[in-house]
């Protein structure tokens, strides 16, 4: 991006694990909530196939050119991708502040703000050009649903004398433009959509790539992974990294 004159960064932010006395009565059988809450990780922080969710990510972030980046965990119970909407104040708010404040200085025109619940192969050059076409000041990601929580913002309006930058984008978002997205998406709500994210991945129905070598057709080992000679295994399959397959 920095090739095209402008300068793109993004801060990605990642939902923190939901505890249990973050939730109400009626929400403890949930099981997105089980899910999340799962090891005391967030689920983008789970691996799928050899890499996290926020790894691959990253990565499609540098493919499209945007070198700066940031990670921020949001603290429990925050639900949305504007800090403007979350119904408390605390740590992360100061973090997200300072975040901005950073890339600002080192001279980034354009940021990425992307929350990691849903995942979605989008091509960020492909949004980061729909912003620039529309002359939009920001732009949030739809599909015929609802939105994501992926938007981009020029970071010029995000300047000021006074306030807030989270003030600041509170004002820009009745004036939001929006970019239909129409690929593979799961919005992983329930145990079974992750379960799903990985099984359209070995079947090819998405972009996933497992991270290990194809030893046959459609069957995939991770690195340090011992699978015994005996065992048969029919793909498509994948033995994840330092797994053990005894004989038979």
């Amino acid at each position: 991006m920095e090739g095209d004159g402008v300068r793109v960064g993004a801060i990605v932010t990642v939902p923190g694990a939901i505890q249990e006395e973050d939730l109400g009565s009626q929400d403890r059988m949930r099981p997105q909530h089980l899910l999340q809450a799962f090891g005391g990780l967030p689920l983008a922080c789970y691996e799928i196939l050899g890499n996290t969710l926020l790894q691959r990510t990253l990565d499609a972030l540098r493919d499209a050119g945007i070198q700066e980046q940031t990670v921020l965990i949001e603290e429990s119970g925050s639900e949305s991708l504007f800090p403007t909407r979350f119904r408390s104040v605390g740590k992360f708010f100061s973090a997200w502040e300072e975040s901005v404040q950073r890339q600002m200085d080192e001279g980034v025109e354009i940021l990425f703000l992307i929350r990691l619940g849903a995942y979605l192969e989008i091509d960020f050059a492909e949004v980061l050009e729909f912003h620039g076409r529309t002359s939009g000041v920001l732009t949030q990601v739809y599909d015929h649903k609802s939105a994501f929580d992926v938007a981009v913002v020029t970071t010029s309006q995000l300047r000021g004398d006074n306030g807030s930058y989270r003030g600041r984008l509170s004002a820009l978002i009745p004036y939001h433009k929006r970019y239909q997205f129409t690929g593979y998406t799961n919005r992983l709500r329930e145990p079974q959509d992750f379960r799903q994210l990985a099984n359209d991945a070995l079947f090819g129905r998405n972009s996933i790539r497992p991270v290990g070598e194809e030893v046959s057709a459609d069957v995939w080992i991770g690195e340090g992974a011992k699978v015994d000679s005996s065992a048969r295994i029919a793909g498509p399959a994948y033995i994840g990294a330092r797994s053990r397959v005894k004989g038979s």
